[in-house]
């Protein structure tokens, strides 16, 4: 099933480029729902339409086999007087970019820069009986979390590793 809220009074549903579906949308109401939609790997589309003209289009791509670590933190520097942390999130991606979600890598991560380390890792995941202090985190859909603590103002470089 698939759920879609928006303004429009008029949808189109695409699979791999095929249009599988199209509703209208009833004035009273603010949702679309379509049933019954087949799962098939590759990209799901949907259009959006005011009367005969386009307004939006999002699409959803179904994840391939994991291909990288992709690192994105939470704020591009962080304050070293202020004692402040930094949130690093960590991405099991496809070559495509696409997060996968059933990726289950064990992370290693490290950090360079003067007086940084990391302090913590998660993933979310409250069976993992893992230590909160451990450099390592078996990812959780697709997902881990680096904490790091600075000492001195500098560039840091932090850097993922999948253990073999």
């Amino acid at each position: 099933m698939v759920v879609y809220y928006n303004q429009a009074d008029r949808l189109e549903l695409y699979l791999n480029g095929r249009k599988i579906a199209e509703q209208s949308k009833d004035p009273s109401r603010y949702d679309l729902v379509f049933r019954a939609i087949p799962f098939e790997p590759g990209v799901l589309e949907v259009v959006s339409y005011r009367g005969n003209e386009k307004v939006m289009s999002k699409t959803v791509r179904t994840a391939a086999k994991p291909y990288r670590v992709k690192l994105v933190a939470e704020k591009p520097s962080v304050n070293a007087a202020a004692n402040e942390l930094a949130f690093v999130q960590a991405y099991v991606v496809d070559e495509f970019d696409t997060a996968v979600p059933d990726a289950a890598h064990d992370i290693r991560f490290n950090v360079e820069g003067e007086g940084a380390k990391i302090v913590a890792t998660d993933n979310g995941n409250t069976t993992d009986l893992r230590k909160f202090q451990s450099r390592a985190r078996q990812a959780y859909h697709g997902k881990a979390l680096a904490i790091v603590a600075v000492k001195h103002s500098g560039k840091l470089i932090i850097r993922a590793k999948v253990r073999d």
